[in-house]
């Protein structure tokens, strides 16, 4: 263990220091883009070797100089740090924290990750594996990145993130809201996010240090985002990780409890794991968790996995200088999925949207593949088609209906080598934003999709392919429909009165 790691406390001492400091950072090009300069995508969210790496190149620069400082915490001659951050003096930058002077040398305490034009406070990722504390401050996870991806982007007036850790979350939403809550019962996690605050210059977040929603009683929100300590673990060791609560109950009371905080047309969005028990359904056990919620409920599974190699992954983030300790944990965490009958865990969103005063839908899909940065509209679009849908329940309705083909949809098409030649063999659509579903698709449902022009109703086109086969109408039409519901779900296939332009006003209503 590393008690020190435990004082190390942020204090914005001055802040017209913080600001020129922020200048010199971005003027260095100390960017998420910049920072490619020298490193992959992939070493920067896995920077295991990194700081050995970036010694190792030749070239020496201001940029070079400050990652290797203020990134990875490598010891660095105070003269070269003193350059690196001029005008702002070194001394400023130790009062606050951000590093240690000491014999002329300059060692970074905390990391300082970029993300876009922002620049987080947070721990170092070597103190993860060796001895991190219990309130370690996290960086940039790939469960940050998917949650910002698929989070709402509209303009609110309330957001609350919650479990906010580096408070990444919540700067992201301060773009689009009028004011932002984070909250988190880490006491560290809440001084570096208030740091980052003032480092970033953002006035419209507060950060508050509470234990669950009742730290903003009364409150209601127009989007909630959540990123909470979701792990089935049988330990409580780390507070990002661990949520002291039996096997997924933390999330089932999350999910459950969220609603009441949620204006009317909010939405709330979790990433979070939960249990396949055996001899039970997971989708029913999901189902009952937001069952009377006053919400409609997109749950999207991502992957599940066998609890050996779901321990395996946790343990191997936290361990890996100690095999022998890492061997252990997973030999507990599977006697404790065994005991608990826990046959797969999966993970996967949340997204509910408050919607009172009738009945609500629950829509469960499997993975959708690739979750882009336009993953947001695509929650509001999905949102949008599902209540399309049920107002169309009987077929004579979406006969009726005029649709038009999504302008992300693709054709793909594979062909077999043969003798004679490439020969054609499947068709696949895909959409190429956002969720990006896929499926299968033969040749007479993909002619009818590409005759989705909006200008003819569903029925007249399936009158005309019925013709065009040569097959009776009322044959056809049944067996058709269930796969048009499936595109319009999946947003291949959108009725004409589902445009940008209504979404767009429909965001601006709430």
């Amino acid at each position: 263990m590393q008690p020190a790691l435990h004082r190390v406390d942020l204090r914005a001492t001055s802040l017209g220091d913080l600001h020129r400091f922020k200048e010199v950072l971005l003027a260095a090009n100390y960017t998420g883009a910049g920072h490619t300069e020298f490193l992959s995508s992939f070493q920067l969210a896995a920077p295991r070797n990194v700081p050995y790496l970036l010694q190792t190149i030749e070239t020496e620069c201001q940029l070079k100089t400050l990652m290797l400082l203020l990134l990875f915490g490598i010891p660095t001659d105070a003269a070269a740090a003193r350059k690196a951050v001029d005008p702002v003096p070194l001394e400023a930058l130790a009062e606050m924290g951000l590093l240690r002077l000491e014999s002329g040398v300059a060692t970074g305490t905390v990391a300082l990750v970029p993300f876009e034009n922002l620049v987080l406070a947070v721990d170092l990722q070597e103190t993860l594996y060796k001895g991190a504390p219990s309130d370690l401050v996290l960086g940039m996870t790939r469960s940050t990145l998917e949650l910002s991806n698929i989070t709402v982007r509209r303009a609110v007036r309330n957001t609350l993130d919650f479990g906010t850790g580096s408070g990444i979350q919540a700067f992201l939403a301060a773009a689009h809201s009028d004011r932002v809550y984070g909250i988190d019962c880490s006491t560290r996690a809440v001084n570096f996010a208030r740091f980052s605050a003032a480092l970033n210059g953002i006035p419209n977040v507060e950060f508050i240090e509470g234990s669950g929603l009742d730290a903003v009683p009364g409150q209601r929100f127009d989007l909630i985002v959540a990123n909470p300590p979701f792990a089935v673990t049988p330990e409580r060791r780390f507070v990002y990780r661990d949520s002291g609560m039996h096997l997924d109950a933390f999330a089932e009371s999350l999910v459950r409890r969220a609603p009441e905080f949620l204006e009317e047309g909010g939405v709330f969005q979790c990433q979070c794991d939960w249990v396949h028990i055996s001899g039970s359904d997971w989708q029913h056990r999901l189902a009952a968790w937001v069952e009377g919620s006053g919400c409609d409920a997109w749950i999207i599974r991502q992957q599940t996995l066998l609890p050996a190699v779901y321990a395996e992954g946790w343990i191997r983030a936290t361990e890996q200088e100690d095999h022998a300790r890492a061997v252990r944990l997973c030999e507990k965490w599977s006697a404790f999925y065994r005991q608990e009958k826990v046959e797969a865990i999966s993970t996967g969103f949340i997204c509910l949207r408050r919607a009172s005063g009738r009945s609500n839908w629950v829509r469960i899909d499997d993975p959708p593949g690739e979750i882009s940065d336009a993953s947001g509209e695509s929650i509001l679009l999905g949102f949008a088609m599902r209540d399309f849908l049920e107002t169309a329940r009987d077929d004579e309705t979406l006969l009726m209906t005029k649709l038009r083909t999504s302008s992300d949809c693709r054709l793909l098409k594979e062909a077999a080598w043969t003798p004679k030649g490439w020969q054609g063999t499947k068709g696949k659509i895909a959409l190429a934003r956002g969720l990006a579903y896929a499926a299968n698709i033969d040749a007479p449902i993909a002619n009818l999709v590409a005759q989705c022009d909006g200008e003819q109703t569903l029925g007249k086109l399936l009158f005309e392919m019925a013709k065009e086969l040569g097959v009776a109408l009322e044959l056809l039409t049944p067996a058709t429909l269930p796969l048009v519901r499936q595109l319009i779900e999946h947003g291949f296939l959108l009725p004409i009165a589902i445009t940008t332009s209504s979404l767009n006003q429909s965001q601006a209503e709430n």
